[in-house]
């Protein structure tokens, strides 16, 4: 393999990394501007925004861009453990807003 593949892979690699850092980065600003809207109520829409992370990215945009199979290709285990782990990013990020406005 020469310079000019190695780069290539490296090259996709990385844009790929950026795109879902993007991706993060803009789905916390929107749920840290959207979780005003009803006061009171942060875990629910901690719950809310982890759920619908999940559907939205996991389930449909990683499938229509060709980086996943369809979701009928894993098993049900699979999808759990990513519900769960997006729902408990929503409740981090949460407390991480809770803890920044308190200390503003």
């Amino acid at each position: 393999m020469d310079s000019f593949e190695v780069n290539k892979i490296l090259g996709a690699i990385l844009g790929t990394l950026l795109g879902v850092l993007s991706i993060n980065i803009a789905a916390g600003a929107i749920f840290a501007v959207s979780r005003h809207r009803a006061p009171g109520t942060h875990r629910g829409h901690a719950l809310l925004f982890g759920l619908a992370f999940w559907l939205v990215f996991d389930e449909l945009l990683t499938v229509a861009a060709g980086l996943a199979e369809p979701p009928q290709a894993y098993p049900w285990q699979a999808h759990a453990r990513g519900l769960v782990g997006l729902v408990a990013y929503g409740l981090v990020a949460d407390a991480a807003l809770q803890s920044l406005n308190r200390a503003a």
